[in-house]
């Protein structure tokens, strides 16, 4: 199998099994808009060959691994909209095919890692967004994006981006 969407179904719940490492040809998993809960299975680093990672508006908690290094093919990584904690790993900046990155919407802080702003060419990252706009509400960012990092920063309060 190399395609996997279940986007848009809120009947699918429960965490993501850690079988899901086993579909070593995998290139695209969407799980967009479902009810999903927990942290990403270790497992699912070990699909070396995809493509596209959009587990965007589910319920997914925890950190996200430096084994993410092993995902050497990703070029899409939307993540956004979930309850994502803790430090971006610097490895993110060794996944040189990376074209999009979507971050906001979850509970990241630190900096995002300069390793991840080198990335950004005409051929390579294009689009990464983050929780990393300040405002009178917030205050200031959870996520800090050195200056031309991030293509777009979202209010943690009010979730606009600019």
């Amino acid at each position: 199998m190399e395609f996997l969407d279940l986007s848009m179904n809120s009947k699918i719940t429960g965490k993501l099994p850690s079988e899901i490492g086993r579909l070593s040809n995998l290139r695209d998993l969407v799980l967009s808009s479902t009810s999903l809960t927990g942290a990403m299975p270790e497992e699912l680093y070990h699909l070396d060959v995809l493509q596209d990672l959009k587990l965007d508006d589910c319920n997914f908690t925890g950190t996200i691994s430096s084994k993410i290094a092993k995902m050497s093919g990703l070029q899409n990584l939307v993540l956004a909209g979930n309850s994502f904690s803790g430090v971006l790993p610097s490895d993110l900046g060794t996944l040189k095919s990376l074209i999009q990155v979507q971050l906001q919407g979850n509970n990241f802080n630190g900096t995002v890692p300069e390793a991840m702003c080198l990335l950004k060419g005409p051929n390579t990252l294009k689009k990464l967004v983050a929780d990393c706009a300040s405002s009178s509400v917030a205050g200031k960012p959870p996520l800090v994006c050195p200056a031309d990092c991030c293509t777009s920063c979202c209010d943690v309060i009010t979730q606009i981006c600019f």
